[in-house]
């Protein structure tokens, strides 16, 4: 008698889930912003600022960029407030980095000379994305939704730009005497990166234009990284190519690597994207 009672009560709580099950199918696209950050590189440049006097600003820094994705959607609607989302597609990865040098070597009589470069690195991969995500619309009859879930990614070869520009100043009696500027452009694939990734996929949204045949879903989006990567080439080019850049080459991180004690292997992938689906056909169980 007790069995029977615990079998009636598990199927009366499945009922939510198996009466009302959906399949949904459509597509979307992800514009956002992406970055990819090294906390060990930015240290590396504090600790050569802290070891050198003449040094003034050593440091690294990320820029966030545009990107942008489109994807297929897969949802299976368990309940009136709980759905699980499947979005495979293919997700055109940007973002920048950027080094910012200034030093000054004493002369004679006060004089003195003024170092300064200014380095970006723009990186760019093509990936394809599998995000799996569970939605729980927050009040039942509402159309305000939160996501939580994981995204797996595999990185196609990413490519460097990089753009330097360093100026030499010379200044006699406080004055600027002379000035000299070079400019650097390198570009190559960094042929050495972890293929696989993961982010904790955590969202908000809303569901507009609902109906029975379609509904649109808009949900900002927050890919926290799981998963760290390096990022460099072999080519020996890049050596004489790059200045600050040099820790994108094998040679350029390692000594940066030997010299200041910091792992450069651990470079993150984050994005904060906006999620715009529409799912254009129902099929009740």
């Amino acid at each position: 008698m007790k069995k029977s009672i615990v079998v009636y009560i598990f199927l009366i709580a499945c009922l939510p889930f198996t009466t009302k099950a959906q399949h949904s199918f459509g597509a979307g696209i992800t514009p956002g912003l992406g970055f990819l950050r090294s906390g060990q590189l930015k240290q590396a440049g504090a600790v050569l600022n802290d070891r050198d006097s003449e040094i003034l600003n050593y440091d690294y820094s990320s820029k966030a960029v545009f990107n942008m994705g489109f994807h297929g959607v897969a949802q299976y609607r368990l309940s009136h407030q709980w759905s699980v989302l499947a979005m495979p597609g293919i997700h055109f990865f940007r973002a920048t980095n950027k080094g910012y040098f200034r030093s000054t070597l004493d002369g004679s009589n006060g004089d003195y000379y003024q170092y300064k470069i200014d380095a970006l690195a723009k990186i760019r991969s093509v990936q394809f994305v599998l995000p799996i995500m569970a939605k729980y619309y927050i009040i039942p009859d509402r159309p305000y939704f939160v996501t939580g879930g994981l995204q797996f990614t595999l990185a196609g070869k990413s490519k460097l730009v990089s753009e330097e520009d360093s100026i030499t100043s010379y200044y006699t009696l406080g004055e600027l005497y002379s000035s000299t500027s070079r400019n650097y452009s390198y570009e190559h694939k960094l042929e050495n990166s972890k293929m696989f990734q993961m982010h904790l996929s955590l969202g908000a949204g809303a569901s507009i234009l609902t109906g029975y045949f379609h509904n649109v879903d808009i949900q900002l989006n927050w890919l926290i990284p799981l998963t760290s990567s390096y990022y460099y080439t072999s080519d020996n080019a890049i050596n004489e190519a790059t200045l600050l850049n040099s820790v994108y080459g094998e040679q350029g991180k390692q000594a940066m690597e030997v010299t200041t004690g910091k792992d450069l292997d651990k470079f993150r992938a984050g994005i904060l994207q906006l999620s715009i689906r529409y799912l254009f056909y129902n099929q009740v169980k």
